[in-house]
């Protein structure tokens, strides 16, 4: 199970999803995504859980946005993270 081990979204992406997902992203990427997983945590005001990702949740936190700041492509990026787990087999992996 993902949740006891990371507890929160952040700790996911940092500790299972960048290193498995982004091995070739840019610093400039993880940014991004820790952007938008702290807008996330504004929008809960706590921090995000990974048990977070769900669809009606992102629907409101995308509602959300429309109504605030224009960053709403990289929270498009962060709740990809769930929708994209768990990650295919890479040729590493095998």
């Amino acid at each position: 199970m993902i949740a006891p081990a990371y507890p929160t979204l952040l700790s996911f992406f940092d500790g299972l999803y960048r290193p498995r997902r982004l091995m070739s992203g840019s610093a400039k990427t993880t940014q991004q995504y820790h952007v938008a997983i702290r807008h996330f945590s504004r929008f809960l005001d706590r921090d995000a859980m990974v048990t977070d990702l769900d669809e009606d949740r992102l629907f409101e936190i995308l509602e959300w946005f429309h109504q605030g700041p224009p960053a709403l492509h990289r929270l498009e990026r962060a709740k990809s993270i769930s929708w994209r787990w768990p990650p295919t087999p890479t040729k590493k992996d095998s």
